[in-house]
């Protein structure tokens, strides 16, 4: 577990051990009495601790502002990220919905360009970053999703610009398929938006990774680390507590690594631990897009057909007890005797109003009433009864 933190990223830095080593020198000198005057009264090399907190406060209020600054940031770019794979599935279950059963090969099509714009994108993302996990997953991918003559003419196209030329692909191809089903414009309208969202949310993301946290606070916040660092080693060096070496290599430990951390959350597309598992990611979704337009249901004769599932359809049983009388609620333990089991009232009163039904004291109306009330049988609530007992 400690090579996924940031301990190893800290301890294989030459500055770390370039402080470490100032603050042993200083600490050697003053424990051989080579420079006595560190702590003498009066001495103009001697460093009162109460100065060191001032530089100390300073730099932890500006580290703690830097790092919180990188993890919003962080947390927007997993919010977009996600919602632009949600954004596949729903453009997907339109297409199957909608296109499917009228053409078939314009929905293939458009879903197929509206997953390679995807995988362009996060491939232009990842250039600069040279993953090479990444790389030779977008490599196989691509081979599949865009055909070679494809990429022939992608590649004379700026990188920046390829999502957003198939993404175009993808929605002309579905109003060539809209247009020869004859589906109503609503349908195109409600479509196209979302595959232009889609493209607002690459291009948020695009702009958010372009925009760090400005070179000159960064900058300004390292040397006042450092600054602090070397204050750190000389006042610790020639202070009198033997766990002074300790106390210097923790504190700079969780200095350094604190700066670490917030520059790997600054930009969660990469190779670090805790960088987004983009490929991950984009398998799944694009998995589940393929299984949502493509399955087909068989029920009999039928494929994908509902006529004969419709007839057989009951009315909804979802009772959990198994109990044909109605069951009494305990008033010492809240839980409802009788039938073929135990259940808390709150759970019995939810399960007899499913489907209008008013088998005993649930909701006149028929509704479900508070869902968040309903609380299921477990074996703590045995356990609590028994001891009861």
């Amino acid at each position: 577990r400690l090579a996924h933190t940031v301990v190893p990223q800290v301890l294989g830095r030459l500055e770390f051990w370039g402080f470490f080593a100032l603050h042993i020198v200083i600490t050697i000198l003053f424990r051989l009495d080579i420079i006595p005057e560190f702590q003498a009264k009066g001495s103009i090399v001697r460093l009162d601790w109460n100065d060191v907190k001032v530089t100390t406060a300073i730099t932890i209020f500006f580290e703690v502002f830097y790092t919180n600054t990188c993890f919003t940031r962080y947390l927007k770019f997993y919010e977009k990220t996600r919602k632009l794979l949600v954004d596949v599935i729903m453009v997907i279950f339109d297409l199957r919905l909608y296109l499917k059963a009228l053409e078939p090969q314009h929905a293939r099509l458009t879903a197929r360009y509206f997953l390679a714009s995807l995988l362009l994108f996060f491939h232009h993302v990842n250039i600069k970053r040279k993953v090479v996990s990444l790389q030779k997953w977008e490599e196989t991918l691509q081979s599949k999703l865009i055909l070679p003559e494809e990429q022939a003419f992608l590649r004379s196209i700026q990188s920046s610009e390829r999502a957003l030329i198939v993404l175009h692909w993808s929605t002309d191809v579905f109003v060539l398929g809209h247009s020869k089903a004859r589906l109503p414009n609503n349908i195109m309208k409600a479509v196209v938006e979302k595959l232009q969202k889609a493209f607002m949310t690459m291009q948020e993301l695009e702009d958010t990774l372009h925009l760090p946290v400005p070179f000159q606070y960064f900058h300004l916040l390292n040397l006042m680390v450092c600054v602090n660092l070397v204050l750190w080693a000389y006042s610790m060096g020639a202070a009198e507590s033997t766990f002074g070496i300790v106390v210097y290599f923790f504190s700079e430990l969780i200095f350094m690594g604190m700066m670490e951390l917030a520059s790997m959350l600054a930009d969660p597309y990469g190779d670090d631990d805790v960088d987004f598992p983009v490929s991950s990611w984009l398998q799944e979704f694009f998995e589940k897009a393929v299984q949502l337009l493509e399955y087909s249901y068989t029920h009999g004769s039928e494929v994908d057909g509902w006529d004969s599932v419709l007839k057989a359809q009951g009315p909804l049983d979802v009772t959990l007890t198994g109990s044909a009388s109605h069951p009494q609620e305990n008033p010492r333990t809240g839980l409802l005797e009788g039938g073929q089991g135990w259940v808390s009232a709150n759970s019995w009163k939810a399960n007899a109003t499913v489907g209008g039904r008013r088998d005993g004291p649930g909701h006149r109306d028929g509704s479900l009433g508070n869902i968040d009330e309903v609380d299921h049988y477990s074996e703590a609530d045995d356990d609590d009864d028994d001891g009861d007992e």
